[in-house]
């Protein structure tokens, strides 16, 4: 990000959403929460998620052993489709 000193080459992020105006607004590493610019701006996606077995256990089935992504939202994702 030219003129953007805190944003430094190989500064990761968590991408938060894409608005209409195609930016990508993020959360850095560094803290700051700089959208990226996908005209003007330099970048590159990785996959680096981490991902655990847990075992689900759903009202009147089998229970089955499923990979989910090591994260609070992953979870909260689960749950709230057990709770439909």
């Amino acid at each position: 990000m030219e003129g953007e000193d805190k944003m430094y080459n190989g500064l990761k992020g968590t991408i938060r959403m894409v608005d209409d105006a195609s930016q990508i607004h993020m959360k850095w590493d560094n803290s700051s929460s700089l959208a990226i610019n996908t005209e003007y701006d330099i970048f590159e996606t990785i996959d680096d998620r981490q991902m655990i077995s847990v075992i689900l256990l759903e009202p009147g089935k089998m229970a089955k052993i499923v990979e989910i992504e090591d994260s609070l939202e992953s979870l909260q994702e689960v749950l709230k489709k057990l709770c439909l």
